[in-house]
């Protein structure tokens, strides 16, 4: 899908500390050295980094989040933006910029929040996620705003499990260890979406990079497979050292597990379905272990 963004004032700026290549099993590229900061208790004090963190609903949020709040030098709201109906990409971007504007307790090196563009529907007053009209162009404007401004996207591989864990009515409910039916097709179809969004906030970090703004692709599945690397990463990508204090973390806190077979009544109806007409999404159905997906289509 092409960009809605105007060009970058110069195409050939390209910040090799960011990789927003679709997540395989590949090697992850190195990272830039980081930029020296201070404590700070002012907001916007040189070497204060502004995070935004965009993920979709059940893509693993709550746990990164537990994983990441866990360092002393990062105060990271999760979720900052509930549910609505009146969310426009005007009233988001006031919330973002109030949210990443004054001050911060001393300390503080890393402040910003996740969110996800989700708004009621009125057909069954449940949240529902829909992509905001608008949405890329007003993430660069606050980009060009905030000082020191960092982006991120958690990007859930599995699309299956996560159209499962969140596909509302369409998909038989919500499914996070509970016993549900679900169509096959529709299933497929709420993956396609899901997929379509990521690639949207792909586009994004692209545009972000292209303009030298840092951006990153936190893959959860990576997160589980290896999670003392990736969150080393991380802290490389934000500029601090690692000093995340991951024994305070329970190892299920918010996890669930990955084999479905047990929650999914007609599994084997949804696996000859898939095998058949989205072979592609098979395996990730199958999969009882995390494993990190490349993109179907």
């Amino acid at each position: 899908q092409p960009s809605t963004l105007p060009p970058p004032p110069n195409p050939t700026i390209q910040d090799q500390a960011v990789t927003s290549s679709p997540p395989t099993a590949a090697p992850i590229p190195s990272f830039r050295p980081g930029i020296q900061l201070h404590n700070s208790s002012v907001g916007h004090a040189a070497g204060l980094v502004n995070l935004m963190t965009l993920k979709l609903p059940h893509s693993g949020s709550t746990w990164s989040h537990y994983l990441i709040d866990t360092h002393p030098n990062i105060s990271h709201c999760h979720q900052m933006m509930p549910c609505s109906y009146q969310w426009t990409t005007e009233s988001m971007k006031k919330s973002i910029l109030a949210k990443l504007h004054g001050g911060v307790q001393r300390g503080i090196l890393v402040r910003g929040f996740s969110m996800d563009p989700a708004v009621k529907t009125k057909e069954d007053l449940q949240c529902q996620w829909t992509l905001v009209p608008d949405f890329a162009p007003m993430v660069l404007s606050v980009a060009q705003q905030v000082p020191n401004f960092h982006f991120i996207v958690l990007h859930r591989t599995n699309l299956v499990k996560l159209s499962l864990a969140y596909g509302g009515a369409a998909v038989g409910g919500y499914i996070k260890n509970q016993k549900k039916k679900v169509d096959p097709q529709i299933l497929a179809s709420q993956a396609h979406k899901m997929d379509g969004t990521y690639k949207v906030w792909g586009q994004i970090l692209d545009d972000l990079t292209a303009r030298s703004i840092p951006a990153f692709r936190l893959v959860y599945e990576r997160l589980q497979l290896d999670q003392d690397e990736t969150l080393r990463e991380l802290a490389a990508f934000l500029g601090i050292a690692y000093n995340f204090k991951l024994e305070e973390i329970h190892p299920n806190e918010k996890r669930h597990k990955d084999d479905i077979r047990e929650f999914l009544i007609n599994f084997e109806e949804v696996r000859q379905n898939l095998e058949e007409h989205e072979p592609c999404l098979a395996p990730m159905l199958l999969a009882i272990e995390p494993a990190v997906f490349s993109p179907c289509w």
